[in-house]
């Protein structure tokens, strides 16, 4: 404030300046925060620094277009305005401030006390809105996709009818990728009443993703719908349980069609030559059977040309020893228990064996499921 002094007229001098108030939390945004302070009885003329203090101690200071800087800024309340916003902040570190005032002969007041720690207003993204959310509510942290339905198909069964194991294939979602356990149920009367489903393959502690995990198990359809089924409707149902010990809800299948009723067998002497219902071979005769094992397995009888002398019969229920079949084309596996492979029979591999007494060895072509007994002698 200019005032007349002892030294005659036109000399003039400055009163101090007074300090200015802490300065004041405003408000706040993203990387920015709005602070304001009072002025007292300054004159118009005095002028005010502000001070930012954080992180270290760091010192900064508020430059005129509301960052901060290294230099120095004076200013008068006027040019401040009655609410500073300072910008360019970092989140979620916090910030004090102070001030300081100096009138026309830059005589310069102490700093005020720090301001209470203030911080900016940052912009969080939990990566869910209304528009990409879809809500649902489920029992537990793991769930079951859509189940698609494969598997052995049956030749010339429309629509098509699978039989053995059914593969089923599906999903694994789990918002915190526990790994899961899962089981199954199925069918036969469209979801009216269910039963216990055995699966093959793994059940427990399976892989999940938050974006799913696919899974491939199966329903060991001759176990539970039967061998020997002529052609049923049945579905499937699987649900999963998380780590917690929480099962998710019952996810099911569409009908599908089951064909388990036993292929027809073709024997082929390794000349190539068939034998079917009609012919019999000019020196052996056979009478194809099934005996022993989960899925059963060729009892050969041997005769004379004529069909009645009796040679020998070779048959297998638990000891195979000596029995071999083609896991695929030319490439011969011993059999080690009884019965075969689904995937070797699939009308192209054979079963063999050698026969004792230094007979030729027999070939057998394996064509559907094994199942049935047939006498072509």
């Amino acid at each position: 404030m200019a005032a007349e002094t002892g030294f005659g007229p036109g000399a003039y001098g400055a009163s101090a300046a007074e300090a200015p108030g802490v300065p004041a939390y405003e408000g706040h945004g993203s990387g920015t925060i709005d602070i304001s302070f009072t002025t007292g009885e300054n004159a118009a003329e005095v002028q005010y620094e502000l001070r930012a203090t954080y992180a270290g101690p760091a010192v900064r200071y508020v430059q005129a277009d509301g960052t901060l800087g290294a230099g120095e800024v004076w200013r008068t309340a006027a040019q401040w305005g009655a609410m500073v916003t300072v910008s360019g902040l970092t989140d979620f570190v916090g910030y004090t401030f102070a001030a300081r005032a100096r009138n026309e002969m830059e005589a310069v007041t102490v700093w005020t006390a720090e301001s209470a720690n203030m911080n900016t207003l940052p912009v969080i993204d939990y990566g869910l809105t209304s528009d990409n959310l879809e809500r649902e509510i489920t029992p537990g942290k793991v769930k079951v996709g859509d189940i698609v339905i494969g598997g052995n198909e049956a030749p010339g069964i429309t629509p098509v009818g699978y039989y053995g194991t059914v593969t089923l294939t599906f999903d694994l979602s789990s918002y915190a990728e526990d790994d899961a356990d899962i089981e199954a149920q199925y069918s036969e009367d469209s979801g009216g009443t269910w039963a216990a489903a055995t699966l093959v393959g793994d059940v427990t502690d399976l892989p999940t993703l938050e974006a799913g995990k696919s899974t491939v198990t199966g329903w060991d359809s001759y176990s539970d719908a039967g061998k020997s089924e002529y052609q049923i409707d049945a579905r499937v149902r699987v649900r999963a349980r998380d780590e917690a010990n929480n099962w998710s809800d019952w996810v099911e299948s569409e009908d599908f069609t089951v064909y388990n009723l036993p292929g027809k067998i073709v024997w082929e002497w390794e000349d190539e030559q068939e034998w079917g219902e009609a012919t019999t071979p000019a020196a052996i005769a056979v009478i194809p059977g099934l005996n022993g094992g989960d899925r059963g397995f060729p009892e050969i009888t041997l005769y004379e040309g004529d069909g009645t002398t009796l040679i020998e019969t070779y048959k297998s229920v638990v000891d195979v020893t000596g029995w071999e079949y083609e896991s695929t084309p030319d490439t011969w596996v011993a059999l080690t228990s009884a019965g075969i492979p689904e995937a070797a029979i699939d009308g192209i591999n054979r079963v063999r064996f050698t026969p004792p007494d230094a007979l030729d060895t027999i070939d057998i072509i394996l064509t559907g499921r094994m199942g049935e007994v047939r006498d072509l002698g």
